[in-house]
């Protein structure tokens, strides 16, 4: 596997030669003289609103929920998994998009026999979209010394985090997110591709507060690997090194603020602005247990996409 974060560029470059002013040429219609190698304002892309915006048509969409039924490290299955489902199947079902919902998965194996029988269906069936959601338990990834020691921040004195891994079923197995994102590189050419990943970021040593907060309080940096080919969006529910919180009564706090409070928003603007609006929100939330404040969330997201995605 390579890492996403360099990418090898062979540059090879050929002397031309330089572009000579004809006369006799005539000006085009803006008055400009044109050259050889220069392109007139007739030649530039249109770069009208109607033109920067994917076509509407039918998505797909891939979501996957892990300890969904079988339990996890606390002996129960994650809180608010089935409110999470109801409000994405909800949020979906008002589009004219096909959800695929899985389950539990347990092995790297079975993570990628579906995302590749998903990827085989999108093409075939010509899908407009694809949405793949994943949601689970997951921790960070920390950079290591000869030692292996975390290495620390020379300013912040804290782990250096990497990546982050996903938690699938079967105990101690997980799988890197970037080795998922780079399994929807060259897919769907053209065509935007969105990637949810609802799990914790924090350090492997600290509990992993995605599985329950007690009570909320009232709505009061990082880098994410980005894939090498275009229009992809990649949305982590929190940054880089923090934890990512659910309640029992709303489910996961992104998945309740993206599917649920921001859908109106999704009537006139597109993806990219409602995720903004998706930030404001959660930033402003308090995770409490009892009057104590425990925890912020900060989702995060990296665009590649070049242009304006409406769901609606």
């Amino acid at each position: 596997m390579y890492d996403l974060n360099t990418v090898f560029l062979s540059v090879m470059e050929a002397i031309e030669p330089e572009p000579t002013c004809d006369v006799n040429r005539k000006p085009s219609s803006s008055g400009l003289q044109t050259l050889p190698g220069l392109s007139s304002q007739e030649d530039q892309p249109d770069m009208s609103r109607e033109h920067m915006c994917f076509p509407r048509g039918r998505g797909y969409v891939l979501y996957i929920s892990n300890f969904f039924e079988k339990p996890d490290h606390t002996g129960e299955p994650r809180a608010g998994v089935h409110h999470d489902k109801n409000n994405i199947c909800d949020f979906f079902g008002g589009l004219d998009y096909k959800l695929n919902f899985r389950s539990d998965v347990e092995t790297r194996e079975e993570l990628w026999n579906i995302i590749g029988k998903a990827k085989k269906r999108v093409e075939k069936k010509k899908y407009t979209s694809f949405f793949l959601i994943i949601s689970s338990h997951g921790k960070g990834i920390t950079l290591k010394d000869e030692s292996g020691d975390d290495v620390l921040d020379d300013v912040t004195h804290k782990p250096v985090f990497v990546s982050e891994d996903i938690q699938l079923v079967n105990e101690d197995t997980f799988v890197r997110v970037d080795e998922i994102v780079s399994q929807f590189e060259n897919f769907l050419i053209d065509k935007p591709k969105v990637l949810i990943f609802q799990a914790c970021r924090s350090s492997p040593s600290k509990p992993d507060d995605s599985s329950k907060v007690y009570y909320t309080g009232q709505e009061n940096s990082s880098s994410v690997t980005v894939p090498t080919n275009v229009d992809m969006v990649v949305i982590q529910d929190t940054s880089k090194g923090q934890s990512g919180y659910r309640n029992e009564n709303i489910g996961a706090w992104m998945f309740h603020y993206m599917f649920v409070k921001a859908k109106p928003f999704y009537e006139k603007e597109h993806l990219l602005d409602v995720l903004t609006r998706v930030n404001d929100m959660i930033s402003r939330r308090n995770a409490q247990d009892g009057k104590k404040i425990i925890g912020k969330q900060m989702p995060c997201f990296t665009s590649t996409l070049t242009k304006f995605f409406h769901l609606k």
